[in-house]
């Protein structure tokens, strides 16, 4: 994941260019030179950086398993989501393909990524594996508690169209749309395979919004 360690406290020399790269073994060779950093290009998300945090960094059996909370414009609240990163086989691997894996009822980021025991077959096939939570979390909304099957943790992957769920339950674009472009920005994915699956209420999202959405997936 981009910038998630902060390492300028273990760097002692700083180089600008490709040409410094001699410079920069010889400074290693010295004696003096703890560790040296060679800035070949300036680095710019395409866009505007979403805010994020990471909460979560799990080795696991093929990569890491990641957990990141960001600020959702879809659902104007926070938002949590997990990704499964595979080690790349070789340091120039292509980047993983993205598989978006929607959990049914009541789940939320962890319930997949904690039973589904996928990450050796996805490190195998260098495939990523996002786990999104299924609804809006952190708001107020009056009934939304009051069923397992409607409100928290039921969001259906739809987007809500009346006044009192519409402005924090638009789960249908949060998965189209906005947390591909999140993942697109924080990690090194593929940003062109990407395929969607899922399971119960999860299940009926994922080929709804496949359905509706031609070649996305």
């Amino acid at each position: 994941m981009r910038n998630e360690l902060d390492i300028d406290p273990f760097v002692t020399h700083t180089f600008k260019g490709l040409e410094k790269v001699n410079e920069a073994i010889d400074a290693l060779h010295s004696g003096d030179c703890l560790r040296a950093v060679v800035h070949i290009n300036e680095y710019k998300l395409a866009g505007e950086a979403p805010a994020f945090k990471q909460v979560g960094n799990v080795k696991v059996n093929g990569g890491y398993i990641k957990q990141v909370k960001h600020t959702s414009t879809s659902n104007q609240c926070e938002m949590t989501f997990s990704i499964f990163m595979p080690e790349p086989a070789e340091r120039c691997s292509p980047p993983p393909a993205v598989l978006y894996y929607l959990s049914g009822l009541t789940c939320t980021d962890e319930n997949a990524r904690t039973k589904a025991a996928i990450y050796e077959h996805a490190s195998k096939y260098n495939l990523a594996v996002v786990f999104p939570d299924t609804s809006a979390r952190g708001v107020e909304i009056e009934g939304q508690d009051e069923s397992y099957d409607f409100g928290s943790g039921a969001g259906f992957y739809l987007n809500a169209t009346t006044p009192k769920w519409e402005k924090n339950y638009k789960m249908y674009d949060y998965i189209t749309k906005e947390l591909p472009d999140v993942v697109n920005a924080l990690f090194t994915v593929n940003p062109n395979k990407r395929a969607i699956s899922g399971h119960s209420m999860g299940g009926h999202g994922a080929l709804s919004l496949h359905l509706k959405n031609p070649g996305m997936f």
